[in-house]
């Protein structure tokens, strides 16, 4: 799949996710089968598009404001913002495990590693590796 680089095809990006993909995302994005995703991380990777420029997309497109940011939430993952499900769903993504990410690969040098993954995670990974999967790609249909 080639993608289109630049400011101008970011934007489309961004037009083209809202318009048909936001309102799926919080049912779909972990099925990829339906490739239901944003296709937002070569862009954001590249700068072609910003996140605030995303965020303000999605907040425009939901007709949201301030006003609507919840006071308690309880540590959940949705009801930050007063947004649709989808919409916060994809807030998550963007805002609070990309910057985790971000965090994660200023201060840990080995962040591309295994020995970098903290034990639990590693543990985790390896009591579920033998796991089935419904769905298993090959490593020439993500490339």
């Amino acid at each position: 799949m080639k993608i289109q680089g630049g400011e101008a095809a970011g934007h489309e990006l961004l037009q083209e996710f809202l318009s048909h993909k936001l309102v799926r995302y919080g049912d779909d994005r972990n099925h990829p089968q339906k490739d239901e995703t944003s296709g937002f991380s070569p862009c954001l990777h590249f700068g072609h598009i910003s996140s605030h420029r995303i965020f303000k997309g999605i907040a425009e497109s939901e007709n949201w404001s301030t006003g609507q940011l919840a006071l308690k939430t309880r540590g959940q993952r949705e009801g930050w913002w007063g947004m649709s499900e989808s919409a916060e769903g994809f807030m998550d993504q963007l805002l609070t495990w990309r910057e985790l990410g971000y965090n994660l690969c200023h201060r840990e040098e080995d962040y591309d590693r295994w020995e970098g993954l903290p034990e639990w995670a590693r543990k985790t990974l390896l009591e579920r590796a033998e796991d089935s999967r419904e769905y298993v790609y090959s490593l020439e249909e993500y490339t």
